[in-house]
């Protein structure tokens, strides 16, 4: 369940739903201040429990949630251990002509899971919304993810999951192909 600290640092989080055993985003995720590049578990990081230093940790582990812990409509399923796509903010800049909000599906453990049917709906979804959305695939340890804007070209597949899925295959290729930068600390 979400502690009174976290709902007042953000208010979207869906009530009674907690991080529980899932530690993602202390693996995939850069935490500036501990000079933690990103696919590197946290040393501070209890597998399958969580922080180990929760009360004292980093201001950005206190105020970043993963999409799943925001979005209601994403069922239990979603949780990024379980379905192995963490959900966060843009990872680079968004086009003009869109909204300034949007999210990014970084893929952070098997790469089939882009045709996942629930991913492929979700994407359908955002971009029939005008929503910018982005593909990422997490990198080596220590580098940062490849990613893609993926609304101008999955706009064409007028809603056709299967058509949808096909493109985001595509999309997958070019994620892994970006160049990929060694994330470096000052």
């Amino acid at each position: 369940m979400s502690t009174p600290e976290e709902i007042a640092s953000n208010p979207h989080l869906v009530p009674d739903r907690d991080c529980g055993a899932c530690t993602s985003c202390c693996r995939d995720l850069a935490i500036e201040e501990l000079k933690k590049a990103p696919g590197n578990l946290c040393v501070h990081c209890v597998e399958g429990q969580g922080c180990g230093i929760y009360e004292t940790r980093p201001n950005s582990c206190r105020i970043w949630f993963c999409g799943w812990r925001q979005m209601a409509q994403l069922d239990d399923t979603w949780r990024p251990d379980r379905c192995e796509i963490l959900i966060t903010g843009p990872v680079q800049e968004i086009p003009a002509g869109y909204p300034r909000n949007g999210l990014t599906f970084e893929l952070i453990g098997s790469l089939e899971k882009i045709s996942w049917p629930p991913l492929v709906q979700a994407v359908r979804a955002l971009i029939a919304n005008r929503i910018p959305v982005f593909l990422s695939v997490r990198g080596q340890p220590g580098y940062v993810s490849g990613s893609v804007f993926l609304n101008d070209e999955l706009s064409g597949a007028r809603g056709d999951p299967e058509q949808i899925a096909h493109m985001l295959r595509g999309a997958l290729q070019a994620c892994v192909n970006v160049p990929k930068i060694k994330l470096e600390f000052g």
